[in-house]
């Protein structure tokens, strides 16, 4: 009877304990907290899970595993004191241990339960707890977590803060599971074959805390990892740690992992409860080919090569002015090509390839060494030349003065096409027919390097350089020159000459200074002062083609400088035009002040699809005297009425009391003055009855009215 009653009040007890247990839940909300030694740093944030006394459904359990991978830190640590009490062990000739994903997990937790309970729960106490204390509550959270356990032990500990302290203690022999024979023996025990580890970072007199689970039996389950491309596969059950290896050809190298997070070649993982698929991914191991044009230019865009596979390099060439390409050299120094361009490179690193050059050779070098009128600056050295066989002729920097009759060069004239000055020139006292007869080149570049404030003497410069198209000498100083005579004459291809920064107001020569400068269009004087000149004479011979011609202020016309008198061409009458003036050639150069008429003239154009509707000339003139030939006239369609140079008079007479264009009054409606008219005595109703003219063009630039009575 007491038996009965004994056993049915421990029934009522057991039966409170378990429903009581059932419903104790634990919640976990502090801080992350930080913890950390020489070598790392370990966070773990504080589960936020509610752990029932039981085990864990499958919805629950996943939640855990989620929070204990945010978590984060602690799990170095704790493999780190799980390979060192594989180092204990082997020392002691026992088994490894292998890691177990329900024990690490039961580890971690039961680290942080005692942390936030701020006691010792020891390993039969706490809400957890089995009546018979056969197994403590340890034991109950490792089954909580889904541990199958037939035998278990566990460590715990407290304030250490490396995984060497934990388990080996300090240096002076204190503190460490292994200076505690109780806990030495747990881990010496040659019964256990797995083991979870787990540490927490808390607030109050736990506020780190370690524990360890050992057991003799994990999981049952195993399932496979399969691996591509790397070593390392098998069957594991859950939570087993396992360790994969990618195995790359040669030839690639490791890019990355496809089922799975990690960036390592060598890495490791836990083993969740389903098969898992692993896949190394490889990329081919490339180099970058890089050309350096060594002083040159173009060199082509830099090239990929995989490893193991001959690369076509590129068939772009760089180029080097007066230097031959030979190919490409691994050093910037050689002087003997190893590649050529498209030849095939076969070497596995990332490699520069450096242009190889030869210098061309010259066919013809000379100096001007045997020079006068040599600058102040002695430093100065005379100019180096040479001429290649392209045809082009190079001039150094330097100092050049040059009197004879002929060009330095006169003896290759043929074979010169392009001059090229490559730095600054002093020039002498004289530069007279330095290009003279140069008739095939076709270019001059670097004129601008010129420095000529001393010279005095320009003439026949460019004397007979009859293929040159364009030239611009503006930039040259000229205060100093007195002669130019003959500078540009006979450049027959000349179509553009720039001189309008010229200052002659030293000059006294100016003689063919244009002549036979047969395609020039325009010229632009307005610098020009010809004060000093005495001889200008032929100036423009055979400059049939000048349309515009600016004169300047300072300029005035003496002597024969010979105009051309202008036909009719193209769509030009042969005069000269600007604002109201209109001259012909022979009257711009005797009348022009460039005090009152500086500026550009052009070419006066006819006027367009003039259909003659009338003509005639004042053949009925009274007063008419001094042989002048009488004014012919003509009327266009378009209403323009010309008058061209010669004697009008119009006398006072019955028969004259009209102007001589009545009969075509209503068409008259601009009258143009295209040439010098001279006026006789009467004029009298010349312009009479023109109910529609609206125009008079040079009307007091061209009537000579000085014998006019009325």
């Amino acid at each position: 009877m007491n038996r009965k009653i004994s056993k049915k009040i421990l029934t009522i007890a057991l039966t409170i304990l378990v429903i009581a247990s059932y419903f104790s839940l634990f919640i976990f909300a502090a801080d992350a907290a930080v913890f950390s030694n020489s070598r790392t740093s370990w966070q773990i944030p504080q589960s936020q899970i509610i752990l029932p006394n039981r085990r864990l459904s499958d919805a629950e359990r996943s939640e855990w595993i989620t929070e204990y991978w945010a978590m984060g830190g602690a799990f170095a640590f704790e493999m780190e004191v799980i390979r060192l009490i594989n180092e204990v062990r082997a020392s002691h000739g026992l088994h490894q241990v292998r890691p177990d994903y329900s024990l690490m997990l039961a580890a971690r937790f039961y680290a942080q339960l005692q942390g936030n309970l701020n006691t010792e729960i020891g390993h039969n106490q706490g809400p957890y707890r089995v009546s018979g204390a056969t197994h403590g509550a340890s034991a109950n959270i490792a089954r909580a977590f889904g541990g199958r356990l037939r035998w278990n032990a566990g460590n715990s500990a407290g304030g250490q803060r490396t995984p060497q302290e934990l388990v080996y203690g300090r240096g002076d022999g204190s503190g460490g599971w292994m200076n505690s024979p109780g806990h030495a023996a747990y881990i010496l025990s040659p019964e256990h074959r797995f083991i979870g580890a787990g540490t927490h970072v808390g607030g109050g007199r736990f506020s780190l805390y370690h524990y360890m689970f050992m057991s003799d039996n994990a999981s049952p389950a195993r399932n496979e990892v399969a691996i591509e491309n790397a070593t390392g596969g098998g069957r594991f059950a859950a939570g087993e740690v396992v360790s994969i290896r990618a195995t790359p050809v040669e030839g690639y190298r490791f890019a990355g992992w496809e089922g799975l997070d990690s960036e390592d070649e060598s890495t490791t993982f836990i083993m969740p409860a389903n098969a898992v698929t692993i896949r190394a991914n490889f990329e081919p191991i490339q180099y970058t080919i890089t050309f350096d044009a060594n002083g040159g230019n173009n060199a082509p865009d830099e090239q990929i090569k995989n490893h193991g596979t001959d690369l076509a390099l590129s068939s772009i060439e760089p180029a080097k002015h007066r230097y031959t390409f030979l190919g490409w050299a691994t050093s910037d120094t050689s002087t003997i090509a190893e590649y050529e361009p498209e030849d095939y490179f076969a070497r596995n690193n990332d490699t520069t390839l450096y242009a190889v050059w030869e210098p061309v050779a010259a066919i013809a070098i000379g100096q001007f060494s045997n020079q006068s009128g040599s600058p102040e600056e002695e430093e100065i050295v005379a100019s180096e030349w040479r001429i290649f066989d392209d045809g082009v002729l190079e001039v150094d920097e330097g100092f050049i003065n040059w009197l004879s009759s002929i060009s330095p060069w006169d003896e290759y004239k043929d074979e010169i096409t392009s001059i090229v000055f490559t730095g600054p020139i002093t020039a002498g006292t004289s530069i007279r027919n330095l290009f003279y007869g140069l008739s095939n080149v076709e270019l001059i570049e670097g004129l601008t390097y010129f420095d000529t404030s001393q010279t005095t003497n320009m003439s026949a410069m460019f004397y007979g350089m009859s293929s040159l198209q364009e030239l611009d000498v503006s930039s040259f100083n000229t205060e100093n020159v007195t002669g130019m005579s003959f500078m540009f004459a006979k450049t027959e291809s000349l179509e553009s000459l720039d001189v309008s920064g010229f200052n002659t107001g030293r000059v006294v020569n100016m003689m063919q200074m244009f002549s036979t400068m047969s395609s020039l269009e325009s010229l632009d004087l307005s610098s020009f002062n010809t004060a000093d000149v005495t001889n200008m004479d032929d100036k423009f011979l055979e400059t049939g083609l000048l349309r515009e011609l600016t004169l300047g202020e300072q300029l005035q016309f003496i002597g024969m400088p010979n105009l051309p008198e202008m036909g009719y061409i193209d769509d030009y009458e042969g005069r000269w035009k600007n604002e109201e003036l209109v001259f012909t050639s022979a009257r711009l150069m005797s009348n022009f002040d460039g005090a009152t008429m500086a500026g550009s003239f052009v070419w006066q154009p006819i006027y367009d699809d003039c259909v003659v509707i009338a003509e005639g000339h004042f053949e009925n003139q009274l007063a008419s005297d001094n042989n002048m030939q009488d004014s012919s006239w003509v009327l266009c369609d378009n209403g323009i009425l010309e008058i061209n140079e010669g004697y009008d008079d119009w006398a006072q007479s019955s028969i004259y009391s009209e102007s001589p264009w009545h009969n075509y009054e209503s068409e008259v409606t601009h009258i143009v003055f295209a040439d010098p008219v001279e006026a006789g005595k009467y004029p009298i109703n010349l312009f009479r009855d023109l109910p529609n003219l609206v125009e008079v063009e040079n009307l007091t630039a061209q009537i000579e009215m000085q014998k006019v009575d009325e």
